[in-house]
């Protein structure tokens, strides 16, 4: 079993630095589009210490489908990543 010891993530380079992906879902209505984030793209426009929590983020993004700018952010963890992606409670 690997044991992970907590680290401190507050910005765009920390979630980079430990693996972590971050996604954008639109929640405007008929749109529901939902698509990475490119972590080295917002490290060059914003600054690499830039904070990554939606409250800080999402009023400098946009849907790249509809243009609108209800956004909810997903972090995706390294060991999510590591097993192939998320998986349902029925397939267990």
């Amino acid at each position: 079993m690997t044991t992970y010891h907590p680290t401190a993530i507050a910005t765009l380079s920390d979630l980079q630095e430990d693996g972590y992906s971050l996604y954008a879902d639109c929640m405007a209505e008929g749109c529901h589009n939902s698509a990475p984030l490119d972590l080295e793209v917002l490290m060059r426009k914003l600054g690499r210490n830039h904070s990554y929590l939606a409250a800080d983020l999402c009023p400098k993004l946009r849907c790249s489908k509809c243009s609108q700018k209800q956004l909810l952010l997903a972090l995706v963890p390294r060991d999510i990543k590591a097993r192939g992606g998320w998986t349902s409670a029925s397939s267990n």
